[in-house]
């Protein structure tokens, strides 16, 4: 089973998220990714992501949660941690979402979002968008699916 790790950043209420849009899809995820064959940990593969993808260096807290989905075909597993900014600048990321021909598709923007502002958005995982919000009720509105 592939694996992937997920950061959940915090500052006074507000999540970093990646914004993502993809054709017709539009949607908000954790910043994270694949764990590789070279990452020693899965708080190192973490650690490697965020320095890709925002440009960042983090300090990996807490474990969250793991969540499980499927792409291609294949269940993925994700391991989600609480992380801390230590240094860097947002947005200054060197991975492959900032590289031109790299193939990379659809548009992809860091974004910082008020807990308060999650309703109505598509966010993935979803799971851990409902930890950070609280539980909803039973007969409320439902999530927002593909």
């Amino acid at each position: 089973m592939k694996k992937r790790v997920r950061a959940i950043i915090a500052e006074e209420e507000r999540y970093l998220f990646i914004h993502r849009i993809k054709g017709e899809k539009e949607y908000w995820v954790f910043p994270g990714g694949g764990v590789e064959e070279d990452d020693e940990s899965l708080e190192a593969a973490l650690i490697r992501e965020c320095e890709e993808e925002l440009g960042v260096q983090v300090e990996v807290g807490e474990f969250c949660t793991k969540t499980y989905f499927e792409m291609d075909g294949e269940v993925w597993e994700q391991h989600i941690f609480h992380c801390k900014i230590l240094s860097g600048i947002v947005g200054t990321g060197t991975g492959p979402e900032y590289q031109e021909g790299s193939g990379y598709e659809g548009s992809f923007e860091p974004t910082w979002v008020h807990k308060t502002e999650f309703e109505g958005k598509y966010i993935l995982p979803g799971e851990v968008a409902d930890l950070i919000i609280g539980e909803r009720e039973e007969d409320g509105p439902e999530r927002a699916t593909e």
